[in-house]
Formats: C-alpha cells, structure tokens, sequence
C-alpha cells in the first residue's frame, strides 16, 4: 500500500477517472484529502493491445485502487485512443478532444466554427467527422451551378447561391453499416436566426451524396441558397426537428474568383418542359392545385393510396405530369419548374417531422415510416421531379 496527496496527483496532470463507478464528490471539493491506493500490477488494454500509460514528460504511471473503485490516468489513456487532453483550472475540468479536431462543444448556433474547423458529432448509429473546407458565393457560385447544368435558374435579386466543399469522415459505424451522407442533413440559418428554404437546383459535382463506412472519408458540394445583405448566414448538419443538437459551421459570404477554365454564362436558362414518354397520365390525379402553407396543416391533400404522405402537387402547386404503378411501388412525376423552392422547403419539413431518413440511392433520397417509403429526385434530362412510394 502507498499514500499520497490526491491535490498534488491532479496538479501534475495524472488526473484519475472512475471506470467501475461515479467519480467520488472529493473530486470537485476544492480541498485536500489522504487516500489510500492499492497498486496491484494493474494492465490496461485497448482492443487486445496492452499499453504503457505515461505523463506529459514519459515517466511510468501505474493505475491504482481506492476504496473499490479503479483509476486510471486520463492523458495515458486518452492518447492511446487518438484523444489530446487540457486542464482547465478555472472550472477544474478535464477536456478531451479528438486528435487534429476542435470538439462541437467549442462551437454554437451562436459561435459556428470557422471554414477549416473539423468538428464531430456522435449518435447512436455512428461518429462522423466533418469539416467545411471552402465557401464560393455570388457570381462564382452561379457560374459553376450554371456550368453544371444550364436549366438551374439564377438566383432571385435579393439571393445569392452559396456552395459549400465539404468533408466527412465516418469515425465509428455500429454494426458495420454504411453513413448515408445527403445535403438534406445540412440546414442553413440567417445571422438573425431565420432557417432559409432548401435550393432546388443541380449541384455541382461531386455533389454531398454518397455512403461511407468506418474509416471512409468522402468530400462533396453542397449549395445553400442565402439572403445576398446577410452578414453571416451558418448551417447546421444533424439538427433534429425541434431544433436541438447537431454541430454548427459559419458561411462567409465571399466573391472567390471561379476556376479559369470556367466562364461566366451569358445567357439565362431555358425553361422548356417536355413530359417523358415513359410516364402514363392519370386524370384521377391532381392537375392543378393552390399551394398549401405550414399554418394551413389541417388543410393538407394526402395520396390516397397512401395517407401518410402529403401529396406533393396538391402541397406545392407543382404541375402534375402524370404517374406509373405496380403492385407494390407508384411513381408521380411533376414538372421540375413549376414550383418554388419555398414551397419544396415547407413540404420536407412535413416529411422529416413523421418519416425517418433511411439514405440515399442513385439520386433518389429516401425517408420512412412503418412500412412505407417514400423517395424524391430531380431528373435533370427529362426536366421532372419525382415522388416515389413503396411499401415492399
């Protein structure tokens, strides 16, 4: 058996955490306190490795028991897991942080981290890493939104686009599955605090769409569309419907000069709209319709094979084109034109608020409940947007 002073043992960074219990009240009483510690030969392994533990300056540190419960040292054991550690004496608190990687506890709604800022988040399926690498706006932004498809419209006058390069890491994936990486998770803010709308139009490649598992990194684009007199809109990846959680980035307005190889367009796009050929009409469904506010929920059109889903003409104003069926799916097809993206915005918020994001497939985003899913993609060739519903 050996004693020391606990007060001391903190002071020199060996700061213990509890494994087997909750960490003894001594431990935020500003005082001085003998403990007695057993020193038994204590191993530590990670993943079937045994490590050393050692201090800041590469002396041994042995782990001890105290009163039943076990202590280890938390600089040893953060770094053997990729962890840098930092003791902050004014509040007496032990903060750990992910190698190379700011913790979101840094960082707010009202302190967004900068361009260049890594930030995790952690939820029960996985642990993913993410970080905004550049932001281009205005007339940069919308020459290569342009350049990547000439039927994306401008921007209203008093918006600009915004097109985020962003890069995301899956950390750790329970179960082995794959993270599904979509635009849809990422919502934009105003400095005032107002959500904006989703955009609508084709996003240049890569866009922010794709499936990585544990250890696999992948970066896209992803395009906001914001007030152009913002002074510093921000977005957020992860934010639950009622507004809690997730991890904030700032969006600095800039007027980056576009790559040399891309020009400026000089013509607006066109807006022509031919129904594909594939697509039966179906006079049962929708042609015209008043678009549904949010305060008008008691008043919303649901499919009515399916009362679960808003009926995405009948919500938006979307011209109807026409709709394929099976046994077990259903296809309704709108013309990609003919509605606001404000409208859009409103009706995925329905969606989001009772379905589940399960992924992404193609270009096809997928939502569901019970046992019903319901996907949504923007065909750029055939200029249509479809709902598909299915119940297999």
């Amino acid at each position: 058996m050996k004693k020391f002073q606990l007060k001391s043992f903190i002071a020199g960074i060996l700061i213990a955490v509890l494994v087997i219990t909750m960490i003894n009240p001594v431990f935020a009483a500003q005082v001085s306190k003998t403990i007695t510690a057993a020193y038994n030969n204590i191993k530590i392994t990670i993943d079937g490795k045994q490590i050393q533990p050692k201090d800041a300056n590469g002396n041994i540190i042995e782990p001890f028991i105290s009163d039943g419960s076990t202590y280890l040292p938390v600089r040893a054991v953060a770094d053997a897991v990729g962890y840098d550690v930092a003791w902050d004496g004014n509040t007496n608190t032990v903060n750990l942080t992910k190698k190379g990687t700011v913790s979101s506890t840094q960082y707010s709604r009202i302190n967004p981290a900068p361009v260049g800022t890594a930030q995790t988040i952690v939820t029960t399926d996985y642990t993913l890493t993410l970080k905004i690498n550049s932001v281009l706006s205005g007339d940069a932004a919308w020459n290569l939104i342009y350049t990547e498809n000439k039927y994306n419209k401008p921007a209203p006058d008093n918006k600009i686009y915004v097109i985020a390069n962003v890069t995301a890491t899956a950390d750790k994936v329970n179960s082995d599955k794959a993270v599904s990486l979509s635009y849809i998770n990422f919502t934009a803010f105003s400095n005032s605090n107002v959500q904006y709308d989703l955009s609508t139009v084709i996003t240049p490649k890569p866009d922010f769409t794709n499936k990585i598992f544990e250890g696999g990194t992948y970066t896209g684009n992803i395009v906001f569309l914001i007030d152009k007199a913002d002074p510093s809109p921000k977005a957020v990846y992860g934010m639950k419907y009622d507004g809690s959680g997730g991890i904030w980035f700032a969006l600095p307005i800039t007027q980056n000069a576009p790559p040399a190889t891309t020009q400026q367009p000089t013509t607006q796009p066109q807006t022509t709209t031919t129904a594909p050929t594939t697509v039966v009409p179906d006079t049962s469904a929708p042609t015209t319709s008043t678009p549904t506010t949010q305060t008008q929920t008691n008043k919303i059109i649901y499919y009515k094979d399916y009362p679960t889903i808003p009926d995405f003409g009948a919500f938006t104003g979307a011209t109807f084109l026409g709709t394929t069926k099976d046994d077990n799916d259903v296809l309704f097809v709108y013309d990609m034109f003919s509605f606001t993206s404000e409208s859009f915005s409103q009706y995925m918020n329905l969606i989001k608020k009772d379905f589940t994001y399960v992924g992404t497939s193609g270009e096809h985003v997928f939502y569901k409940k019970d046992n019903i899913t319901v996907g949504f993609m923007l065909d750029v060739v055939n200029k249509y947007f479809t709902v598909y519903i299915t119940t297999k």
